[in-house]
């Protein structure tokens, strides 16, 4: 058996030993990682989370996947549940208007990779309007956001002109905005109805010329708010009047 050598001494170890050594030390730390719980969720960074592709299509980075809840469920396994952010990423739709996310590296259909659900990213946005400053999901659509007067995404810059261009965007901050807006026609309790969205430009508040269809929320069947009408409305997958002046 050899000994011990002391600080400063001079070590010969011959080549067989030492590789031994080595083989014990790699099978010690493979055992010891093996043996700690999983807990891959704590190590992602703020904002992200796993998300596996389950649509029928491999998809590029930077590609949006609505959420349909966890991979892992608490009923079927506690510990994964509890130790891993990982969620099941689906063609989005109007519903996933406030839970979906943007991935991070291309996926593979069944792959799971890491995916941004707050904070800044790069996206492909569908510019329809350049004074735009939001963007929200379009319905069955992965590719790209599409832009608007309101959304659940914040535009913070893009490419120049309209169609599909690179842009940050900003998610997470404000999944239900709203805005003040005029009604352009009547709406009742059963039908839309267009409304120009009106902001505050430092001094007054202007007309934006964006137009928008608002929908009904909760009004009563009999009544009706006129055109010309100030109201409030908030972004809920699609607008909704929330507030309107008293006539």
């Amino acid at each position: 058996m050899r000994q011990s050598v002391k600080k400063g001494e001079p070590l010969s170890i011959p080549a067989e030993e030492y590789n031994a050594f080595l083989q014990v030390a790699n099978d010690y730390r493979t055992k010891s990682v093996a043996a700690r719980p999983l807990q891959q969720g704590r190590h992602v960074p703020h904002g992200l989370v796993r998300i596996k592709n389950t649509t029928d299509s491999d998809l590029g980075r930077f590609s949006v996947l609505g959420i349909d809840g966890p991979l892992f469920s608490p009923d079927d396994n506690l510990e994964e549940y509890q130790n891993r952010l990982a969620f099941v990423g689906v063609t989005p739709t109007t519903g996933h208007f406030d839970k979906f996310a943007i991935i991070q590296e291309p996926l593979a259909v069944d792959a799971i990779g890491l995916a941004m659900v707050t904070g800044i990213t790069v996206a492909q946005v569908n510019v329809t309007s350049e004074g735009h400053g939001y963007a929200s999901l379009t319905d069955g659509e992965s590719g790209y956001l599409e832009s608007a007067a309101g959304g659940a995404v914040v535009i913070l810059d893009k490419g120049s002109g309209s169609g599909t261009v690179w842009a940050h965007v900003l998610l997470g901050s404000n999944p239900c905005p709203s805005a003040q807006a005029v009604l352009d026609a009547d709406l009742t309790a059963t039908g839309t109805a267009t409304a120009s969205i009106w902001r505050f430009d430092g001094t007054n508040l202007v007309d934006t010329g964006e137009d928008v269809e608002v929908h009904p929320w909760m009004m009563k069947s009999d009544t009706t708010v006129a055109s010309g009408s100030q109201i409030w409305i908030r972004w809920k997958g699609r607008w909704y009047i929330e507030n309107a002046e008293c006539p």
